[in-house]
């Protein structure tokens, strides 16, 4: 749980500053920057998870802070 509250507040400010480049004509810019959050995940979870040996708070921390 203290992984997981920092890591929503600044979720919610990732995907509004998503929202309002859609709005604002950027739609190219907002996808990119959701693919390079989506890599992220997919790159550091198996890290926590595996290399860090952090089994539940591995899945829990890139998630948060992508």
């Amino acid at each position: 749980m203290a992984y997981l509250l920092p890591g929503m507040l600044i979720m919610n400010v990732m995907y509004s500053l998503n929202n309002v480049m859609r709005a604002t004509g950027y739609p190219k810019q907002a996808m990119i920057t959701m693919f390079i959050g989506a890599g992220c995940n997919v790159v550091l979870a198996p890290i926590f998870i595996f290399v860090l040996d952090l089994v539940s708070r591995g899945r829990q921390l890139p998630q948060t802070y992508r």
